[in-house]
C-alpha cells in the first residue's frame, strides 16, 4: 500500500510544470501503473483515489492531480505514518499552488 502511494505520488509528480515530461510520457507512464496497481491487493478506501490519481495524471492538469492526491492522503492517512501522509499533502498542496 506504502508503495501504491509513492508511485502515485510519482506520476503526481510529473503534472508539476518542470517536470519536463510530454503528453505521451505521462499517458505510457499511467497505463503502466494503473496496470501494476490493478494487480495488488489494496484496502478497499484506497482503490479508487488512487486510479483517480493515476487517471489524472494523464491530462498532466496540476490542479486536478493535485485534488486526486489529496484524496489519497486522506484515505491513506491511517496506513500511512504522519510523515508520509504530510509528504503526500505537501505535493497535493504545490500541485494546487
Amino acid at each position: 500500500m506504502g508503495l501504491a502511494c509513492y508511485v502515485a505520488a510519482r506520476l503526481a509528480a510529473a503534472a508539476l510544470p518542470d517536470a519536463g515530461l510530454d503528453a505521451e510520457q505521462r499517458a505510457a507512464r499511467a497505463a503502466a501503473a494503473r496496470t501494476w496497481a490493478g494487480s495488488l491487493a489494496l484496502p478497499a478506501p484506497l482503490r479508487v483515489p488512487l486510479a483517480r490519481v493515476v487517471d489524472a495524471t494523464r491530462d498532466g492538469q496540476a490542479a486536478t492531480v493535485g485534488a486526486a492526491l489529496v484524496t489519497v492522503a486522506d484515505a491513506a492517512a491511517s496506513y500511512l505514518d504522519g510523515q508520509a501522509t504530510m509528504e503526500l499533502r505537501a505535493l497535493a498542496a504545490q500541485l494546487l499552488a
